[in-house]
C-alpha cells in the first residue's frame, strides 16, 4: 500500500500517465491507496458482458499512486507511463 493519496500525487500521476483519472478510482485510492481490496469493492461494473461475468470485471488488488519502496505503483509501470493514450497506446485509465 502507498502513503495516503494527496492532490499533488494525483496531479503527478495524471501528468505522467497523460490521463484524467476517473473519480471512481480516486475515491477508491483515497480510501486505500493500493493493495488488496475489500469484498465490497472488488468488482468494476460494465455495460457489456465480459469473459468473467455478464455485468462486471472482478479484481482483488489495485495499484496505488506513490513512491513507497518495495511497493508497486501505477507510476512504476513502464507500460502505463510510456504508452499512455497521447503516445499512441491505450493505458485504459482515461
Amino acid at each position: 500500500m502507498q502513503p495516503p493519496l494527496t492532490h499533488r500525487a494525483v496531479e503527478e500521476a495524471e501528468r505522467l500517465l497523460n490521463v484524467t483519472l476517473p473519480d471512481s478510482l480516486l475515491d477508491l485510492l483515497r480510501n486505500q491507496n493500493g493493495g488488496q481490496v475489500s469484498d465490497s469493492r472488488n468488482a468494476f461494473p460494465t455495460s457489456q458482458p465480459t469473459s468473467w461475468s455478464t455485468d462486471h470485471v472482478p479484481f482483488d488488488s489495485v495499484m496505488g499512486i506513490g513512491h513507497r519502496d518495495q511497493t508497486l505503483s501505477m507510476l512504476d509501470s513502464p507500460y502505463l507511463v510510456q504508452v499512455g493514450p497521447a503516445r499512441g497506446g491505450g493505458a485504459g485509465l482515461g
